[in-house]
């Protein structure tokens, strides 16, 4: 009779772990359920080279929400909707951008900045808030990572005599700049913006 009274505690004992750690796992996702979200469409005057679905939205560094959809309004206009925190302080004056994360070329929308006193974000014709990205900022971005790659090149062909295989460096780097121009080719405008 000890024996069996030993099975039917530990099968009791093994049914309430699981049913503690279901309940757990209930509980932590309605944790992250109960931040209210609502949608906010971003326009990018230009190319949106690495912008995808599911994508982070940051505000100031710190992640606000996500992309849920990157589409063309025309061939020179992308359209990003994302779902972000409602009590983000974003408004008018909001600064817009994309920043990359990493050599891998994701990209992230980058709200910064904005006065407490200023009006908020205008809504468009379905009532969603429209934030227009600044091109030159879009630009500038490209351009830096463009002249670090730059920069990075001639310490490495130098080293390229005494090594058999390229560095990772300089395989990433020559990869990301295949991708811009090849995103920049299709929407028509030359590679970061400047000419060739």
């Amino acid at each position: 009779m000890e024996t069996r009274a030993n099975y039917v505690l530990i099968g009791a004992f093994t049914l309430a772990v699981i049913a503690a750690a279901f309940g757990f796992v209930l509980w932590f996702q309605s944790l992250h359920a109960t931040k209210q979200r609502s949608p906010i469409r971003i326009v990018f005057e230009g190319p949106a080279s690495g912008l995808r679905n599911g994508g982070s939205v940051n505000f100031n560094g710190i992640r606000i929400g996500e992309v849920i959809s990157v589409k063309l309004d025309n061939p020179r206009r992308v359209v990003a909707l994302a779902m972000v925190e409602n009590n983000a302080p974003i408004r008018k004056d909001t600064l817009v951008g994309l920043e990359f994360q990493g050599l891998t070329g994701v990209a992230a929308i980058s709200l910064k900045g904005g006065e407490e006193a200023a009006p908020p974000v205008p809504l468009d014709e379905d009532g969603v808030p429209v934030l227009t990205a600044d091109p030159a900022a879009l630009q500038d971005v490209t351009e830096a990572i463009r002249q670090n790659c730059a920069g990075i090149e001639p310490p490495l062909a130098e080293s390229r005599g005494t090594t058999s295989a390229p560095p990772i460096v300089e395989v990433r780097c020559s990869q990301w700049l295949r991708r811009r121009r090849s995103s920049a080719s299709r929407s028509g405008t030359p590679c970061g913006g400047a000419t060739s």
